[in-house]
């Protein structure tokens, strides 16, 4: 699974402060691009096994038509930081599980420097 409970895509979420400030603005490029073509990758009702793939099939290729792979990809695998009811939604902060665990780790890497 790779989003938390609060429906955050953990492998978004690992960001600086000053990242998450710069991405989750509603007014940026990667915000427009993703808002834009959102029915590309939202779904509003539950998926119809063959019907939906038909359909997502369809609207790809459209979206790559329209659009070009390059901004399609772009706008998919870099996710989101401003719409938390969508696909990919990265977080507006740090995920309670990485501030958790963060701390754990930067103290076992130096521990194993030293060693």
């Amino acid at each position: 699974r790779r989003w938390n409970e609060q429906g955050v895509d953990l492998n978004r979420n690992l960001l600086s402060e000053r990242e998450f400030a710069a991405l989750s603005e509603g007014g940026s490029e990667r915000a427009a691009l993703y808002d834009e073509h959102e029915w590309l990758w939202n779904m509003d009702q539950a998926w119809t096994p063959l019907f939906d793939d038909a359909r997502f099939a369809l609207r790809a290729v459209y979206a790559i038509c329209l659009l070009g792979m390059g901004k399609v990809k772009r706008a998919l695998v870099s996710g989101q930081y401003h719409a938390a009811s969508s696909l990919f939604y990265g977080g507006s902060s740090l995920a309670p599980s990485h501030a958790l665990l963060l701390p754990l780790l930067q103290r076992e890497a130096l521990a194993r420097e030293e060693w």
